[in-house]
C-alpha cells in the first residue's frame, strides 16, 4: 500500500494507534502516515543508511487487534487470537511471495520485518498521482493511452497471479502514474493465497463498484484472477464511461428477483473513438458470473488488444418477458473468446453461422444466470417463472438458523463480559483456569454464530426466488403455530428476514448486523 502524497488531496488525520513519528523499526524511522487500511497502517520512513524514503506497512486489523503502551501489537480479545495469527501468518507468507517480484509495473517490496509483536512490508515509496486524480486531468484518454496505462499493470499483475496470489482491491485509487508516465499497481495489503483461506471476515475486503460479487458472498464462487480481472476492468470502465459500475450487490439482487441485469455496457457509450473490440474487453472483464470473465490476464490482454470484430449482442428478457432496453443483460463475444472455444476464424463468410450459434449458446448461459448460483438449473414446464408454492419449510429452517445464531451470538458477548468483569480480582489459579473456560466457550460461540448465519444466508439466497406474497404467506404461517406464536425472537427475527428475503438489495453484511443487533437489544437472550 505505497502511496505517494499528491498536494491536491486532503491532509491524512494521524491515528490514534499509529506508531509516533520518530519511532525507528530496524533501521527505518517514521515520519509520517500514507494511510490507514482495514488490516493495516502505512508509514513514510526513512531508510537511514541508503538515506532514502520508502513505505512500511504495518500488520494491524483494526477489528480485532490494537496496540498496547509499549508500542506492541495483540488481539482485542481472546476470542480473536486464532484469526489475528491467522492474519498475521498469511501477512508474512505475502511478504515472502512478494519479495521475490520484480517487475516495473508492479511496486517493489524490499524487505519485511518482525518487530513488535507483528509484522511489516517495507515497500518502495511511489512518487505520482492515482488514476482517480489523473482521469479528472485527462478526461478524455484514447484507447491507445488507456492501453498503454493497462497492458503493463495487467502484465505485471499476471506474474502474481502466476504464483497463486490475488490482489483483491484494485480501484483508481491503487494504480499510480508515476512522474515518468508510467503506471504502477500499489496496495498488495488485502492480497491473500487464493488456496486457502479461514475466515470469511479476512475475506471482505472489497470496494463496491470494483468488486465482483464473489467477494460480498465468498462461499457463492471462488475467487481467482477473474476476481482482479472484474476490478480492472471496472476501472476502465470508469475512464470509457464516466462513472464507475453499478454495484454487485444490486446486480445479485437484480438475478434474484429474475429483472434484468442493470449494468450498463461499455458497448452502449456514444463515444465512437473506441473500438468494438476494446469495449467488448471491458464488458467480458465485468461479466456478472466469474466463469464468463477472461480466466487470466493473458487471455484479457488479447480481447483488449483485439483487432477482429466478431461482437454478438442479446438483449435479455426480464422477470415478465419483456424486452429490457438499455439496463438488459448483455453478452459479447469477440475474436479472442472465439479462440479460446476452440474456433479459429478464417472465413468471414462463416461469421453470419458462427453469430447464430452464439446466440442460442448465449441463450442458455443467460437462463443460468437467472438462479444465480453456480452449477443448479431452472427446472419445469414454464422455466422462466417462478414457483407459486409457499416454501413453508424452507422459512422454517431459515428462523430456526436464525434463532440459534443470534443465540450463541448473545453467549458470546456474556462469555466475553464475564472474562472482563474476572479480569479485575486478584490473580490465581482458579481465575485462570475460568478465563480459559469462557475464553473457549466465546470461541465456540462464534463459531456456532458464524456457522448458522452462514446457513440462513443461504435459505434466504434460496427463498428470494419466489414471489413476495409466498414469502409473506409462509413467514404469517411459522409466526400463527402455537410453539412461536409468543416467541418475541422470533417475531423480531421475522421482521428482519421478509426485509431480506424481499428487499431490492442483498448485502450479507448487513443481514449479520441485523441478528447482532437483535442478540444484544432482545431480552430474551440475556
Amino acid at each position: 500500500m505505497t502511496k505517494a502524497a499528491d498536494s491536491e488531496k486532503e491532509p491524512q488525520s494521524y491515528p490514534s494507534d499509529a506508531l509516533g513519528i520518530g519511532t525507528r523499526l530496524d533501521g527505518y524511522k517514521i515520519q509520517s502516515i500514507l494511510g490507514r487500511g482495514a488490516f493495516g497502517i502505512t508509514y513514510l520512513a526513512k531508510e537511514e543508511h541508503l538515506d532514502r524514503l520508502v513505505a512500511v506497512k504495518e500488520y494491524l486489523p483494526a477489528d480485532f487487534a490494537v496496540r498496547d503502551t509499549d508500542s506492541s501489537v495483540h488481539p482485542r480479545t481472546g476470542s480473536h487470537e486464532d484469526m489475528f495469527q491467522y492474519g498475521l501468518e498469511s501477512f508474512l507468507k505475502e511478504a515472502r511471495t512478494l519479495v521475490k517480484f520484480k517487475h516495473p509495473n508492479i511496486v517493489q517490496v524490499f524487505t519485511y520485518l518482525e518487530q513488535n509483536e507483528t509484522a511489516y512490508l517495507v515497500m518502495e515509496y511511489e512518487v505520482g498521482e492515482d488514476l482517480n486524480h489523473y482521469f479528472k486531468q485527462h478526461l478524455h484518454l484514447s484507447e491507445s493511452e488507456l492501453l498503454a496505462i493497462f497492458i503493463p499493470v495487467n502484465e505485471g499483475l499476471d506474474v502474481v497471479h502466476q504464483h497463486g496470489f490475488i490482489h483483491r482491491d484494485i480501484k483508481p485509487d491503487n494504480i499510480y502514474i508515476r512522474q515518468d508516465k508510467s503506471p504502477v499497481l500499489l496496495d498488495f495489503g488485502a492480497a491473500r493465497d487464493v488456496v486457502k483461506t479461514k475466515s470469511d471476515q479476512l475475506t471482505r475486503i472489497l470496494t463496491e463498484g470494483y468488486a465482483p460479487y464473489e467477494q460480498y458472498n465468498p462461499a457463492w464462487a471462488d475467487q481467482g484472477p477473474w476476481t482482479d480481472i472484474y476490478a480492472l476492468g471496472a476501472t476502465l470502465y470508469l475512464a470509457v464511461m464516466g462513472r464507475k459500475p453499478i454495484i454487485a450487490s444490486e446486480r445479485a439482487a437484480a438475478y434474484m428477483r429474475k429483472d434484468a441485469d442493470p449494468y450498463i455496457p461499455a458497448l452502449k457509450t456514444t463515444n465512437t473513438e473506441y473500438s468494438r473490440p476494446f469495449l467488448a474487453a471491458i464488458d467480458r472483464a465485468l461479466a456478472f458470473h466469474p466463469k464468463d470473465r477472461p480466466q487470466s490476464l493473458t487471455e484479457w490482454n488479447q480481447m483488449l488488444k483485439a483487432d477482429l470484430d466478431a461482437t454478438v449482442i442479446m438483449p435479455s428478457s426480464n422477470r415478465n418477458g419483456r424486452v429490457a432496453g438499455d439496463s438488459a443483460f448483455e453478452t459479447t463475444v469477440d475474436s479472442a473468446a472465439l479462440k479460446t472455444a476452440g474456433k479459429q476464424i478464417t472465413d468471414r463468410r462463416l461469421l453470419p453461422k458462427l453469430a447464430a450459434a452464439s446466440i442460442i449458446v448465449l441463450a442458455v448461459i443467460v437462463g443460468g444466470y437467472y438462479l444465480l448460483k453456480p452449477g443448479e438449473q431452472v427446472t419445469g414446464a414454464a422455466e422462466n417463472s417462478v414457483q407459486d408454492n409457499i416454501p413453508e419449510d424452507l422459512v422454517s429452517s431459515a428462523m430456526v438458523f436464525a434463532k440459534t445464531a443470534c443465540w450463541h451470538y448473545a453467549q458470546g458477548k456474556k462469555s466475553e463480559a464475564l472474562i472482563e468483569k474476572i479480569k479485575t480480582l486478584p490473580s490465581t489459579s482458579d481465575r485462570t483456569r475460568f478465563i480459559a473456560d469462557q475464553m473457549k466457550k466465546a470461541n465456540e460461540s462464534e463459531n456456532g454464530f458464524e456457522k448458522n448465519f452462514s446457513q440462513y444466508s443461504i435459505s434466504v439466497i434460496k427463498l428470494r426466488r419466489y414471489p413476495v406474497n409466498a414469502i409473506n404467506q409462509a413467514i404469517g404461517y411459522f409466526l400463527k403455530q402455537p410453539d412461536y406464536r409468543n416467541d418475541q425472537a422470533y417475531n423480531a427475527i421475522a421482521e428482519v428476514m421478509n426485509s431480506h428475503a424481499t428487499g431490492d438489495t442483498m448485502n450479507t453484511e448487513k443481514w449479520k448486523n441485523d441478528f447482532i443487533q437483535i442478540s444484544v437489544e432482545s431480552g430474551v437472550f440475556n
